[in-house]
């Protein structure tokens, strides 16, 4: 499977570091498919360390999820989610993820979907970027 070309500039070392742990786990598994499960297995933790109530239901879906990927894999995972945390402590007013999944080619310019950078945003509520099918935020 051929790994996406980075188009973008990489802003500092988390990125490039969570980049290169990414394009490792690709082969077995789509871009997509690793990006979807980092993030809903992230979801999952970070919900799960406040909402005990629901808390089964949802690491059954981590469970799930998880046993798709060797311990190898699993470990990368980690990583990545590491490289966000330092990432987001070094400059907590970034959009990590956003640039992430737009640097992967994620995104789908066909269907509208781009980031929005915190300038395009200015008159939108928080959080300070969006993904719009349509023209920038107005007023």
């Amino acid at each position: 499977m051929a790994k996406a070309a980075v188009t973008h500039s990489i802003r500092d070392d988390h990125q490039k570091n969570f980049l290169k742990i990414f394009n490792s786990l690709t082969g077995k598994h789509s871009r997509w498919e690793i990006w979807e499960d980092f993030v809903t297995l992230t979801a999952i933790e970070i919900s799960n360390s406040t909402d005990k109530v629901n808390a089964p239901e949802r690491t059954k879906m981590y469970q799930t999820i998880i046993s798709k990927y060797s311990a190898k894999e699993r470990d990368g995972m980690v990583e990545m989610l590491a490289e966000v945390i330092m990432g987001m402590e070094q400059n907590p007013d970034q959009d990590f993820l956003g640039s992430l999944y737009m640097m992967c080619e994620l995104g789908n310019d066909h269907a509208g979907q781009q980031q929005r950078s915190r300038q395009d945003c200015t008159n939108c509520p928080a959080p300070s970027w969006r993904w719009t099918s349509g023209s920038r935020c107005r007023p």
